[in-house]
């Protein structure tokens, strides 16, 4: 598949943000862009591998304001119940304001959980995308700029 120039420019802006190789992120966005199922905890556990993760953190993290993320051994069943309650993607309904805002809540929330020891951003950018149907536009939107 040979990815849009601006698709490009947004997976390298993506992952100089984060001062990352960008090949992960190209690895991951085509897996994204190919996925038509459902919201799943495998689609997302295959986004982090591109990363280096095979499975949700092991280890606690603080956030550099001072908060705390889910307790790591609470990880995977805040996963179930996040992937469980997530909105419906584009694909199967007309795009509204709600569904926006129902999309970047959940990303604050997979944010707030902070499943991954890395990647996190990077998967939630994929994933909102994703669920927006907004992985080709013009200008994909960057999570952290709502």
């Amino acid at each position: 598949m040979v990815i849009p120039i601006h698709v490009e420019q947004y997976l390298l802006s993506e992952s100089a943000r984060q001062s990352a190789s960008p090949e992960p992120m190209i690895k991951a966005y085509l897996i994204a862009n190919e996925y038509d199922g459902p919201l799943s905890e495998r689609f997302i556990l295959n986004l982090a591998n591109r990363f280096g993760f095979d499975w949700y953190r092991r280890i606690p993290v603080t956030f550099a304001s001072g908060g705390h993320s889910t307790n790591y051994h609470l990880i995977p069943e805040a996963m179930t119940r996040l992937i469980e309650h997530a909105p419906p993607t584009k694909l199967h309904v007309p795009p509204t304001t709600i569904y926006f805002s129902e999309w970047k809540s959940w990303i604050k929330a997979f944010l707030q959980i902070h499943p991954f020891q890395d990647g996190n951003g990077r998967v939630a950018s994929l994933l909102f995308n994703w669920g927006m149907n907004t992985l080709d536009e013009p200008f994909p939107l960057p999570y952290y700029k709502f």
